[in-house]
């Protein structure tokens, strides 16, 4: 079988095995240089939190010199280490090797104070008067252990004498036995569990009181703790170290633990790590192999068919058999081979659109350009004009007193203001903001009170006005409408000439439910290649543009861009007697 290294079988096979061998190298890695030491640290972790709760048993209760040997071999048994607690002269007063691992029993003496007494093999009982002299190990205020010489019961004397000497330490005391305690059964628990000594705990205690430390340390409450190795048989141990408060009094609680197990047991994982490894990268190769196999499989076909494609074939098709992501691709593929032909045909379409927007985009800009240019050449007249008279008069070529050169300032200033004006309308026109208010109005009122306003301008050029209106509501803007009337009256009364006439009429399309508004002036015509060219502005039938008629040139354009935002039917025909301006608005029953 030729193996290509580009195929993606290859790849695959190579960095799925690359990744799995590098994920598990870096797992025996760590394990390698981190588990000994995290191991190490979660033990640690633990026999702090549980000395932590230790202490808190032992500090927050009044306890007993056999309760606490009780706790402290419990705890020792239950973890497997060494416990001592020691007093500020470094005297061990309880744990698996003290005082206490003999056999005593306390006294109350006379003056109310408790005593541990070592039985020395006697045999006593409850509640029998005592007499005992020997010498005292104090250690505090529950801890007053006496080695005695002379026990005397009941006023028998009971003991052996062990040749103690009367010194500092020497004490006298009379009471009553309160209890007898046997500790043979520490000494029996201890042996059973405690294969480690307590000599790490000693060289500790030995350590500090050489350097004179053992009272600071006993002050401080932190968790300390040392690791130590045997010269001899090179096993490690690790003490621990933290204050006790008891009955009030402060000792130094140790405990000492092997971590030998530690290293055994890293060195059993090494061991077996080995194995794994070899193992782990075999089955890695073998399951690789297959898997890449399988998945590069359906990724070949659909190459092809992508290669088919690519000749513009689409006649192939992929065979979906899963629901997984190739079968996605696969069934995306064969959605893609159906439909190519036809996205081809639109794209084709497209380019179409564009270059017709193109060129619809080039008339735009043409427009824009003809529009500034007619706006320059509308407001560079009536400017030239002041300038002259300003000048003039400026120079005494003309009387400073001729009202007429002030009003023909006044005039050609009103007519910039108008030609501003109606930019400005028609900017807001054009503009993405403009709204359309509509509501339902009587279309003839508004008729009615635009003639009014305007029938006197009529009857000064000796014009007939014929109206023809009804009742009749309509849905639109009536502000905007009445803008668009009034500016198709004035423009008819602008180019209608004397005794001629204006027609203006309202009918109802009740099949379409539409209401059409037409005004007609007659006497005139418009050539047919300027008809659809009178919306544009500034634009003018005349082309000497003469100032005769007035206007600033953008009242059709104004007309124009209001009817198209109310999305109706307008226009300009020429009649038999003239031109008939037109529009149509939604009509509305009148029950509304």
């Amino acid at each position: 079988m030729k193996i290509r290294l580009k195929s993606v079988t290859t790849k695959t096979f190579i960095v799925t095995t690359l990744l799995f061998v590098g994920l598990l190298f870096l797992n025996l890695l760590g394990q390698e240089l981190l588990l000994s030491r995290y191991y190490k640290t979660v033990k640690i972790n633990l026999m702090e939190d549980k000395i932590n709760s230790l202490m808190d048993e032992i500090n927050n209760s009044t306890i007993t010199p056999n309760k606490l040997q009780e706790i402290l071999v419990r705890f020792s048994r239950n973890n497997q280490i060494s416990t001592a607690v020691v007093d500020s002269k470094g005297r061990v007063i309880s744990g698996d090797i003290s005082l206490y691992n003999s056999p005593y029993f306390e006294v109350m003496a006379d003056d109310k104070k408790i005593y541990q007494v070592s039985l020395e093999g006697l045999k006593l009982s409850k509640n029998s008067k005592v007499h005992v002299q020997g010498m005292l190990y104090d250690y505090g205020t529950m801890f007053r252990y006496i080695y005695p010489y002379k026990i005397y019961v009941d006023g028998v004397e009971s003991s052996v004498d062990n040749g103690a000497s009367n010194n500092n330490d020497y004490i006298d005391i009379n009471g009553t036995i309160t209890d007898i305690v046997d500790t043979s059964k520490y000494s029996e628990d201890i042996s059973k569990y405690n294969a480690y000594t307590v000599e790490y705990i000693y060289k500790v205690v030995d350590e500090m009181k050489n350097k004179d430390t053992l009272e600071k340390e006993i002050e401080n409450n932190s968790f300390v703790y040392k690791e130590m190795t045997d010269k001899n048989s090179g096993l490690k141990y690790i003490v621990f170290r933290k204050t006790a408060v008891i009955n009030g009094d402060r000792y130094l609680f140790l405990s000492s633990m092997s971590s030998q197990s530690v290293d055994d047991t890293i060195s059993i994982i090494r061991i077996y790590n080995k194995y794994l490894f070899f193992i782990a990268i075999l089955l890695a190769i073998i399951v690789v192999f297959f898997y890449s196999k399988k998945i590069s499989r359906p990724l070949i076909k659909l190459n092809n068919i992508a290669r088919k494609m690519a000749n513009l074939d689409f006649m192939t098709t992929y065979d979906v058999t899963t629901q997984d992501e190739i079968g996605e691709l696969g069934t995306s593929l064969n959605t893609l081979s159906t439909n190519l032909n036809k996205s081809i045909n639109d794209l084709k379409m497209a380019n179409k659109k564009l270059e017709e927007d193109i060129i619809k985009e080039k008339k735009l800009e043409d427009s824009r350009k003809e529009l500034i240019a007619s706006m320059s050449h509308e407001l560079k007249t009536p400017l030239t004009i002041i300038e002259g008279i300003s000048s003039g008069l400026r120079d005494g070529v003309y009387n400073s007193n001729d009202k007429a050169y002030i009003e023909s300032i006044i005039e050609e200033v009103k007519r910039m203001s108008n030609i501003i004006y109606d930019m400005l309308e028609l900017s807001k026109i054009e503009s993405d903001v403009y709204k359309i208010n509509k509501e339902a109005f009587d279309l003839s009122i508004s008729v009615l009170k635009i003639h009014n306003k305007l029938k006197r301008l009529a009857e000064s050029k000796h014009i007939l006005v014929n109206i023809d209106v009804k009742e009749v509501i309509v849905y639109g803007d009536v502000k905007k409408i009445e803008q668009v009337i009034t500016n198709l009256y004035s423009n008819a009364i602008k180019y209608t000439k004397s005794n001629q006439k204006i027609n203006i009429s309202i009918n109802e399309d009740k099949e379409n439910n539409k209401v059409k508004f037409t005004i007609e002036n007659t006497g005139i015509h418009i050539d047919e290649k300027d008809i659809n060219e009178i919306w544009k502005p500034f634009y003018r039938i005349e082309k000497s543009r003469s100032r005769r008629l007035g206007g600033t040139g953008l009242g059709l354009k104004i007309v124009q861009g209001i009817l198209m935002h109310h999305e109706c039917e307008f226009g300009v025909i020429n009649t038999d007697d003239g031109v008939m301006f037109y529009f149509s608005l939604n009509r509305i029953d009148r029950t509304f």
